[in-house]
């Protein structure tokens, strides 16, 4: 997921993420990101974007570019600002996927993410508005 415009607008506190379903474990259930990597994302527990970054991006904070290469923004999680946004994003997806909510700490840009509902028409996204947040804190699956 990435930014297609950043704009200025509040952040949210409490938003939702989509994440691959994970079977339960012993001590509850856990989740794994959709774009980020296969490391286990547990409930209940402020998780730290810089845990969880893919390999093929830098470890620095230089960012993640948007249309031109001058346009950056920080690295982070990609929280959407409401249920009805988040649901149309999981039925855009062909993948195992539910939604979760979460709390946000340490927004670090807000921008929109064009998400594309209709496969027969790719070229027509709906701006979804999303939080980019160095932490969250997963609160609930809310499917």
């Amino acid at each position: 997921m990435c930014l297609t415009r950043r704009e200025q607008f509040r952040p949210v506190k409490v938003g939702y993420k989509i994440v691959y379903k994970s079977l339960p474990y012993s001590n509850g259930r856990q989740y794994v990101s959709e774009f980020q990597t296969s490391k286990h994302m547990p409930p209940d527990k402020w998780l730290n974007e810089k845990d969880y970054r893919p390999g093929y991006l830098p470890k620095d904070s230089r960012g993640i570019p948007l249309l031109h290469p001058q346009d950056k923004y920080p690295f982070g999680f990609h929280v959407i600002h409401t249920l009805r946004a988040a649901k149309q994003w999981r039925g855009s997806r062909q993948y195992n996927l539910t939604i979760v909510k979460v709390e946000v700490k340490n927004p670090v840009a807000t921008g929109t993410q064009d998400i594309f509902i209709c496969a027969s028409n790719p070229h027509k996204g709906m701006p979804v508005r999303i939080t980019v947040a160095r932490e969250i804190k997963i609160l609930d699956e809310v499917n």
